[in-house]
């Protein structure tokens, strides 16, 4: 089960890494936000990673955050916005779906 009402942009570390040497060997400052593009839900998320590891998405069953009964709140929608280092320091990061292939690919090998 995994929630449908939390939404977010999954963002891989390596994809993160490689943002963080690209920004720290330039001359840049400031505060940026990174994230991986395509915001989407938990769920959305789950489907996207069975659909690239080849799982069986039938397997995954949407919920709402109230049904997990939590004792911390969780942020509804946590998205990043990506748009100052796009247009700033022209950085395209990849989309989530890129990311997944890519760890995939990487296990493969």
């Amino acid at each position: 089960n995994v929630v449908s009402d939390q939404w977010s942009n999954p963002t891989s570390t390596n994809s993160l890494a490689e943002f963080i040497d690209r920004i720290s060997l330039s001359k840049t400052y400031g505060i940026y936000h990174y994230a991986d593009k395509g915001v989407m839900s938990r769920f959305e998320f789950a489907q996207l990673i069975a659909k690239v590891f080849g799982l069986d998405s039938d397997l995954i069953n949407p919920i709402l955050s109230s049904d997990l009964n939590q004792v911390a709140a969780r942020p509804l929608k946590s998205g990043l916005s990506t748009q100052k280092i796009e247009n700033e320091l022209l950085i395209q990061p990849p989309s989530v779906e890129a990311s997944l292939s890519n760890i995939y690919n990487s296990l493969k090998s």
